[in-house]
Order: C-alpha cells, then sequence, then structure tokens
C-alpha cells in the first residue's frame, strides 16, 4: 500500500462558493487494460500544503520568435506559441526535436514552415498552426503533474470557413501531451507535421509506426481512417 500519490487539486472558477474542482492523479505504475485499482482519498479539517514534488515545469520564452509557454518534464519538452495556439517543438531527453518547426524565411514549406501540432485544417490553414496570430491563449489552473491552457480563435470566415469560436484545451502531463477541441466553427482534420529525427525515407517508413488508443498499430508507409 503505498500511502500518497502524485497528485494536484483544480479549483472551478467558482471555487469560493462551489468547494469544488478536479483532482488529477497519476499512476505510478502502468494499468493493463480492463484491470482496475483502488484509492482512498481523505479530507481533513483544513488545507494542507500539496507534497508532490513538481513533475512538469512551465515557463514564459520564445520560439522561432514567438512568445511561447515552455513545459518541461523529465521525459520531454514542448514549445507552444501563444498566439498561433500551436506546438512548435517537442525535444526529447537527447535533444532531437519530434515538430522542428521553422518560419518561411528560415525554412519554407516542408522544411520546416509546415510543421506543427495540431495545425487543424481543411484544405488550407484554418488555426492552431505555428506562426499563425489567430489564437487567445487563456492559462489554466495548473501543478505539479499537468499545466494546462485554453487556445480560443474567433474566426471572421475567411479563406472558405464558417465564421464563428473555436476553442481547444491543451494539457501537458509529464509524458505526454493532449489536445481537445471544445468548440469548433466548422469540420476539419488535424496533422503532424514534422521533419522528425528519424524516417528519412520509405525504407524507414516500413518499419516505424503510428500507435493508436485501442492498441492497434499502422507502419508510416500505410493510412489509416478514425471514425
Amino acid at each position: 500500500v503505498k500511502m500518497s500519490v502524485p497528485y494536484q487539486f483544480d479549483p472551478d472558477p467558482d471555487y469560493s462558493t462551489s468547494k469544488s474542482g478536479e483532482i488529477v492523479f497519476l499512476l505510478d505504475t502502468p494499468l493493463k487494460a480492463g484491470a482496475s485499482r483502488e484509492y482512498t482519498l481523505t479530507f481533513g479539517p483544513s488545507p494542507t500544503s500539496n507534497p508532490t514534488k513538481a513533475l512538469v515545469i512551465a515557463s514564459d520564452g520564445t520560439d522561432e520568435g514567438q512568445d511561447a509557454r515552455i513545459v518541461k518534464s523529465a521525459a520531454q519538452t514542448f514549445k507552444y506559441e501563444k498566439t498561433a495556439g500551436a506546438f512548435s517543438s517537442l525535444q526529447d531527453p537527447s535533444g532531437a526535436d519530434w515538430i522542428d518547426n521553422h518560419p518561411h524565411a528560415v525554412a519554407p514549406g516542408s522544411a520546416g514552415e509546415y510543421r506543427g501540432v495540431p495545425n487543424f485544417e481543411r484544405g488550407h490553414k484554418c488555426c492552431y498552426h505555428p506562426q499563425m496570430t489567430s489564437n487567445v491563449y487563456t492559462p489554466l489552473p495548473s501543478g505539479p503533474v499537468r499545466q494546462s491552457w485554453r487556445g480560443i480563435v474567433i474566426n471572421n470566415g475567411g479563406e472558405g470557413y464558417k465564421q464563428g469560436n473555436w476553442s481547444a484545451r491543451f494539457d501537458v502531463y509529464p509524458e505526454r501531451a493532449t489536445i481537445t477541441m471544445e468548440e469548433n466553427a466548422d469540420t476539419y482534420w488535424m496533422m503532424y507535421e514534422s521533419g522528425g529525427p528519424v524516417g528519412k525515407s520509405m525504407a524507414d517508413a516500413k518499419t516505424q509506426y503510428i500507435a493508436r488508443p485501442d492498441g492497434s498499430q499502422t507502419t508510416m508507409d500505410k493510412g489509416f481512417a478514425v471514425a
């Protein structure tokens, strides 16, 4: 029995009256599909400090000349361009960048300009793409195991897109990041464009793969669709 696990408490916006919020905790060991694990949550008479050490550390900086939110952990460093609403860099512990975006003047097209995550598109750029300036960065409650923010885009209906609001939530954990689309004014697809430190030829693509949440894998030389 472990007496504590890494956790944080994120208060709701109306916490002063509702006393409600979200508890986030991390599994200390992997949990197999279909398995369960029990946790005991206790309450004390007064607030206490969280003993969890910071597993994700966030700071403000720049990337490729843009204001950025930088989140570091032992496994990764994410750089998120605030006015673009997108990740422009993901470095592993060796320093290899798995996104590696650069502006047009430095590396045009697929050499750097097109790279980013999530790169929402519908045949042409919509929003949440590095180097764009349509995003409003909104910090959310964050702590030692998760750093969070929201990106809001108000689209004027240009370039064939329907006018309306877009909202996406970004959460960075010690070993991954998630993007949750909360509101979209039009249909879209998500793209992961990267130069990547590996995968320089079709021979590489036949041995490397994409893994999806259901456990299925597809080698990089093949396409797939998700309903």
